[in-house]
């Protein structure tokens, strides 16, 4: 499912989230951008991923570019496997939160996405001891478990 970086958030819900923005959201008929991510960005990643799984989802989505069954990373709990939740990161600056499919990790690893600066700058900023993207993500989409 596409929808472009920095789009208003819409997955999913009725009505676009009020300072909730895309990032990551690909599909094989959509070019997007590529280039390095450092590797403490995507750890970072990684981290918040299994960590705070937002929008949690039954299932798993494939990646719609090499349609790659359950792409995963090792945790220290074992195999973590991507394309069934999101990660959600608030901007160090503005009132403004990004939220990407898990998959980013893999689109990143695999295919050489670069996602937007700013995003790369708020996942670098976020403190996870401060910060719970699946709290914030359940109650933005009134979930009740915030």
């Amino acid at each position: 499912m596409h929808y472009p970086d920095l789009s208003p958030y819409r997955y999913a819900v009725s009505a676009p989230l009020a300072r909730v923005f895309h990032v990551g959201w690909l599909s094989r008929d959509v070019d997007y951008r590529t280039g390095r991510v450092a590797e403490d960005i995507v750890a970072r990643l990684r981290s918040l991923a299994a960590t705070q799984p937002a929008n949690q989802m039954r299932g798993y989505h494939n990646c719609e570019i090499c349609n790659c069954d359950e792409p995963q990373f090792e945790t220290p709990k074992g195999l973590y496997v991507l394309g069934a939740a999101e990660i959600w990161v608030p901007d160090p600056v503005l009132p403004t939160i990004y939220a990407a499919p898990n998959l980013i990790i893999h689109y990143i690893d695999a295919h050489g996405y670069q996602p937007p600066e700013v995003f790369v700058h708020a996942v670098g900023a976020v403190d996870s001891n401060r910060w719970n993207g699946a709290d914030v993500c359940d109650r933005l989409l009134d979930r009740g478990s915030a």
